[in-house]
């Protein structure tokens, strides 16, 4: 793992050739696959090829032209607020006692927002 962290490097220039559709899928299920509090899994991948969507992506990217020479983009979006909402919703159907919701705000820092 501390080599992983230490050979990080930012890649910048891209190979002009299409990424083929199996091996997307694979990077998103190896993403969807990483750990996450309480299993939440709050993210959802955006796969996107238009080289329009792609020039305003970059754009909102602080300009970061160099992106464009990608030839795909994978978007991780995530709503963690309603998935701990879901979860403390979920528990209190099932008439939890207080002290246990109590907990399930303090194990999915709702209190600190």
């Amino acid at each position: 793992m501390i080599n992983s962290v230490e050979m990080r490097r930012s890649i910048r220039k891209y190979k002009d050739k299409a990424v083929p559709n199996e091996s997307i899928i694979q990077i998103m299920e190896n993403a969807r696959l990483a750990p996450s509090g309480s299993n939440t899994q709050p993210w959802h991948f955006i796969v996107v090829k238009e080289e329009v969507t792609k020039q305003k992506i970059a754009e909102i990217s602080h300009n970061q032209k160099w992106m464009l020479s990608a030839p795909v983009f994978i978007v991780c979006i995530a709503d963690i607020r309603s998935r701990i909402k879901e979860e403390v919703e979920l528990r209190l159907d099932e008439n939890s006692p207080e002290e246990e919701v109590k907990q399930i705000i303090r194990d999915t820092s709702i209190e600190q927002w």
